[in-house]
């Protein structure tokens, strides 16, 4: 009964951390980007569905099928650019067709979120309370600093400048004159700009947000693979959180933490990749890749 009582209260903790960050961040803009992430994985999930079909019937990565789903939308959301069409009622419209696909999903997708999410719930048991309180602390702490508003130059002067663009022109300009970055290679600033648009409002406090989770939540998945004791693994998420690098990338919307998330999500495929050159691994991977050119 004890054991039980501390797991509880771990997940009680974690869930109380989870809703002040979000409060922070605006609870609009992080309902905005949860409904895109479940949107992608659903696209992702049925893509592989497809894909798979006659192909066995191994459990499907969750992250190979965000991968797949986000490189899909931001691909779409690419093109669109080039045309007036980005209006906040189009990109919602969108992101909901991947829902009618939910019900079409293999039995055997539900069942193993329903394990993962055990899984979760064994790996936080499995770590001392005495080292999840302070270090739930430190990260929220640490992790807060993404509801800070933006002060860095370069939002102002150009990562912001997309979402502007939809917004008054419904489409990107790309003129070069008023701001030569304009043409730059901008994942980050397009990702930011959707979610913005959808929101109708600035989410870049969202954005950081969910990656710098991503980026947590990769990180330990790649040292459970590597089979590190628990409490290892906790202690690495930690510092993790509290590298002053990371602190910094959250106070403005730069590229290096998106190219974090894509690679540490590259390399979750690769170390635990099956089949060779042939598994379904290689699409994920080959996402990665898109997504850091």
């Amino acid at each position: 009964q004890l054991a039980q009582f501390l797991g509880k209260l771990a997940v009680a903790l974690l869930g109380l951390v989870l809703a002040w960050l979000v409060s922070g961040v605006g609870p609009g803009q992080a309902a905005v980007v949860a409904f895109w992430l479940l949107s992608a994985w659903s696209l992702g999930a049925g893509v592989l569905c497809a894909v798979r079909s006659r192909a066995g019937h191994s459990p499907m990565s969750t992250t190979l099928a965000l991968l797949l789903g986000a490189t899909l939308w931001l691909a779409a959301w690419a093109a669109m650019l080039h045309f007036p069409i980005n209006w906040r009622s189009l990109y919602l419209g969108l992101c909901l067709l991947p829902f009618f696909w939910l019900p079409r999903l293999p039995a055997m997708v539900w069942t193993d979120l329903r394990a993962r999410a055990l899984g979760l719930h064994d790996w936080m048991r499995a770590i001392p309370l005495w080292a999840w309180i302070p270090g739930i602390a430190v990260i929220g702490w640490s992790l807060r600093w993404a509801s800070v508003p933006s002060l860095a130059y370069d939002d102002h002067a150009l990562h912001l400048r997309l979402w502007t663009e939809l917004l008054t022109d419904q489409r990107a300009l790309f003129d070069v004159q008023s701001q030569i970055w304009s043409v730059a290679p901008f994942v980050a600033d397009l990702l930011h700009a959707g979610w913005s648009l959808m929101a109708n409002a600035d989410a870049r406090s969202a954005v950081n947000l969910a990656l710098a989770l991503a980026l947590l939540a990769l990180m330990a998945r790649i040292l459970h693979l590597l089979h590190t004791p628990a409490w290892v693994q906790w202690l690495l998420l930690v510092l993790m959180a509290s590298t002053p690098m990371l602190g910094n990338l959250l106070l403005s919307l730069q590229t290096e933490l998106l190219l974090a998330v894509v690679a540490l999500a590259g390399l979750r495929l690769v170390i635990d990749a099956r089949g060779g050159w042939r598994g379904e691994h290689v699409l994920g991977v080959l996402a990665s890749a898109a997504l850091c050119a």
